[in-house]
């Protein structure tokens, strides 16, 4: 007797969770009064409350008015009431994991009349903050967090503490000297001070990089500030140790990274940046100008560097390319090859256009220039040779074993050239021919 079985079905993945829209801004029943003459302008809030991202604002006093040819006063008492960051933190990155409880509270009090009298602080009340990466929960281990400002006759100070097990010390004081009654320093205004940053664990601090990003190793530096309120100048060194740099999703991995910059006024240097990157490695140098007029430069090496290590994305890659930059232009010149490399694209889903694409219709062009904001052009200039050599192949409609591609901006090639040498699939008798244009602004 023949045996009897059940239909098997797809495994269902649960959905993510779906989190709520965070309002911006929520007020109720707020009042001001406005007064307006010759030579007065004077505008006040009775005393009030704000949810901003989910944290109150509630202020006592909310006074500011301008009179003749006095500079403008300010009278301003309030409270930021303690707030759970991660809360806050998973409304706007619900992708990285934020728990704990962690909550954060501040005090703003500034008045300027007749001299600015200021002090403000951004404080830790309790808690600490963790991050849940793949079930595995990592604490940062916070046992102080403090952001305090303080202007009292002309001199304002700045105080910097941020303190925990994993992710490390950063301490920070500088001071500014400008006129008493300005709400503001002037350009020229001198400034000094310092910032001393130890990190243990630069995993811990995950939000300053883009989702599906991890970083890892340890970072110590110290920086004298000087020069201009305008145009801060910086001294010091950073140094980083055992530094990686992954995303698992698209298989880049970087590992025993070390890193040695220098700044010397408003000029900085790149002595040392180096990761392992498969059996390879991959090295930068380069140095920067930090002033008005700022411009960079960077060198790049390829060595056998695991570029992509995914099962159906595997690119193994040599070479080398430098990287110019300043406000007007960008010049890229490189010349790399494909020591071995396998892209499969019978695993992957339909190809479909990035985030950073926008498509336009007929119709939709004339509006899309109106509203438009100006942007100032910035012309690029790209001449990239990639040599795509015989251990190259591409999986799912036949390969290219031996093939190489060159690319440069319009003014210094005739485009895009893709040149198959032989291919199992149809390929055609002629070179194919794309046009490539550059347009950055």
């Amino acid at each position: 007797r023949g045996g009897r079985g059940r239909r098997a079905h797809p495994t269902r993945r649960r959905p993510a969770p779906q989190v709520a829209p965070l309002p911006l801004v929520v007020a109720r029943e707020l009042a001001f009064e406005l007064q307006q003459g010759e030579q007065l302008l004077r505008w006040q809030m009775t005393p009030g409350s704000v949810d901003v991202l989910g944290a109150v604002l509630r202020w006592q006093t909310l006074r500011w008015q301008r009179q003749s040819e006095r500079p403008p006063q300010l009278d301003l008492q309030a409270d930021v009431e303690p707030f759970e960051v991660a809360r806050l933190l998973r409304r706007l990155q619900p992708d990285f994991g934020w728990v704990g409880d962690l909550r954060v509270g501040a005090q703003v009090r500034v008045r300027s009349d007749p001299a600015v009298s200021a002090h403000i602080e951004i404080a830790r009340t309790g808690g600490d903050l963790q991050v849940n990466e793949f079930g595995s929960i990592q604490p940062l281990g916070l046992t102080d967090a403090r952001l305090e400002f303080m202007a009292e006759s002309g001199l304002w100070q700045f105080n910097q503490l941020v303190a925990g097990a994993q992710l490390g010390r950063v301490v920070g004081a500088q001071t500014v000297r400008t006129a008493p009654d300005l709400l503001w320093p002037a350009p020229d205004a001198p400034v000094e001070g310092a910032l001393r940053v130890q990190v243990e664990n630069l995993g811990a601090w995950g939000a300053w990089v883009p989702a599906g990003w991890r970083l890892g190793g340890q970072m110590d530096g110290t920086l004298l500030v000087g020069g201009r309120f305008g145009g801060p100048d910086l001294t010091g060194q950073l140094a980083g140790r055992q530094l990686a740099l992954r995303n698992t999703l698209e298989g880049v991995a970087l590992s025993d990274g070390e890193l040695d910059a220098r700044f010397d006024g408003d000029t900085a240097r790149l002595t040392t940046l180096r990761f392992k990157a498969g059996e390879g490695e991959l090295r930068a140098s380069g140095d920067a100008r930090l002033g008005d007029a700022p411009q960079a430069r960077l060198q790049l090496t390829a060595e056998r560097a695991t570029v992509l290590g995914r099962v159906d994305r595997r690119v193994v890659a040599s070479g080398q390319a430098s990287l110019a930059l300043d406000a007007q232009t960008i010049r890229i010149d490189g010349d790399f090859r494909a020591d071995e490399g396998l892209i499969d694209i019978s695993r992957s889903d339909a190809p479909t256009l990035g985030e950073d694409v926008t498509v336009r219709r007929a119709g939709d062009a004339t509006a899309a220039t109106e509203t438009a904001a100006p942007r100032t052009p910035r012309t690029v200039d790209l001449r990239l040779a990639v040599n795509l050599g015989p251990r190259f192949k591409l999986r799912g409609r036949g390969s290219i074993p031996d093939s190489k591609a060159t690319c440069a901006s319009p003014r210094r090639a005739a485009g895009w050239r893709h040149m198959a040498k032989s291919a199992p699939m149809q390929a055609p008798t002629r070179p194919m021919a794309r046009s490539w244009r550059s347009n950055a602004g």
